[in-house]
């Protein structure tokens, strides 16, 4: 395993790097099994606008782990995902956004995208409370979900209350 970060300023732009790369060696492989890959990179950019901090981030994950299950590590699939964030924070309140896409390739192929949008409140320097909502859409190639279909669309709202000392 490897990994790097750094964090550092560029004028008045707050910058984090990260990436990480892990290998894995498997005895007595199967038919189908493979040795481990693991790579994943991000990015993070926070600036002030006026009284309003806004926060960026990216991430990108690739593995031939199907579902990242380190026990099931194929040759030919594995998971691809991307990440993309954006908050905004000005003065007790928090609002953010957030996609994803996963594409998973293996004994049945899944492509999700998931979304969530969210906003908290700091009752003081060690209470926030944060209630949001998400979405998931699942799609596969083979067979069907609980509903018959080979496509399924979940959300579900959450509400989250973080105390730190």
């Amino acid at each position: 395993e490897i990994a790097a970060s750094y964090t550092g300023y560029v004028s008045n732009l707050a910058l984090g790097l990260s990436a990480g790369y892990a290998q894995g060696s498997l005895k007595n492989r199967t038919v189908g099994t493979d040795d481990l890959y693991d790579w994943a990179l991000g990015v993070q950019l926070a600036t002030m606008l006026s009284e309003v901090r806004v926060s960026l981030g990216a991430a990108y994950r690739d593995s031939n782990a199907y579902f990242l299950e380190v026990d099931a590590v194929l040759a030919h699939g594995g998971t691809h995902t991307a990440h993309v964030s954006a908050t905004a924070e000005w003065s007790k309140w928090i609002a953010g956004l957030e996609y994803s896409r996963s594409e998973i390739t293996g004994p049945v192929n899944f492509d999700i995208d998931g979304y969530q949008l969210s906003a908290g409140y700091r009752l003081n320097d060690n209470l926030q409370i944060t209630a949001g909502w998400q979405w998931y859409d699942y799609r596969r190639n083979l067979g069907t979900f609980y509903n018959g279909l080979n496509r399924i669309d979940m959300n579900a709202g959450f509400l989250v209350v973080t105390y730190e000392l």
